[in-house]
């Protein structure tokens, strides 16, 4: 295990500001590595929208994702 700071860090930039900002102030609060709390959230995020996407298919074929 290395406690150095990684050589590419977790690309927090790339997410829209808002969830951005939820996230280091998470990391902030908990003093979790970022990564992990970045993840997180992003499985949250993957969670709550699941429902709302459908994958449709040749044929008329419709199945959630």
């Amino acid at each position: 295990m290395c406690l150095l700071a990684p050589e590419n860090p977790y690309p927090i930039y790339a997410l829209p500001p808002l969830v951005r900002n939820a996230i280091i102030e998470t990391q902030k609060n908990k003093q979790a590595p970022l990564a992990m709390v970045a993840t997180s959230a992003l499985k949250a995020f993957s969670i709550a929208c699941q429902n709302q996407i459908d994958e449709c298919r040749p044929g008329k074929l419709r199945r959630p994702v």
